[in-house]
């Protein structure tokens, strides 16, 4: 019998590694900075020929994740753009976009994709909300302070880490890698 005790998670933000970390154990978790290229294309696409180019480097076990923001007003925009979104607008140019919309519905979306010699694997999480009329909360990083998660009145921005951690589309998506990862290690 075959168990994973380790996998590298490529991504440079420290908060998508601890919660990894938390959501994966007791797999060891090491977090580690490759750049990779980022065809901007989907996020499914991103994740995956960036799981496969940091393998051709590292040979080990890894996960990449890439995630958007999606809003429904502007047919999924910024959803692959979502980090250049975020780099060049921010939240408030999103606030400003959404001034006079009525339809504030949109959903963060993540795909995991695992991969090593023999697999390759993508895994998706997904919640649905909207977009707040403010900013709100010093919690999370990127699109947190503006969106509020269905079934609740407080943007994950607002609601603690560790809260937030329950809720997010990453967890979903980390979860379905790590039920997937028990049934591949038997």
């Amino acid at each position: 019998m075959n168990h994973l005790k380790e996998i590298t998670f490529v991504t440079s933000n420290q908060h998508k590694i601890m919660e990894a970390k938390d959501i994966l154990s007791p797999i060891k978790i090491e977090g580690r900075d490759i750049g990779y290229p980022e065809i901007q294309d989907t996020i499914e696409n991103v994740a995956i020929e960036g799981a496969k180019y940091a393998y051709k480097k590292i040979k080990k076990p890894l996960i990449v994740e890439d995630s958007g923001l999606y809003i429904n007003t502007y047919n999924g925009f910024p959803g692959p753009y979502s980090a250049y979104t975020h780099e060049t607008i921010g939240n408030k140019g999103i606030l400003k976009l959404m001034k006079n919309k009525t339809n504030r519905k949109c959903y963060f979306k993540s795909i995991v994709v695992y991969i090593d010699q023999h697999t390759t694997k993508k895994h998706t999480g997904k919640i649905k909300g909207q977009i707040s009329k403010k900013q709100k909360g010093p919690h999370g990083f990127g699109y947190d302070p503006i969106f509020i998660p269905n079934n609740h009145k407080k943007t994950f921005g607002e609601i603690e880490m560790k809260e937030k951690n329950k809720l997010s589309h990453r967890r979903q998506a980390l979860k379905k890698l790590k039920k997937w990862l028990k049934t591949k290690t038997q």
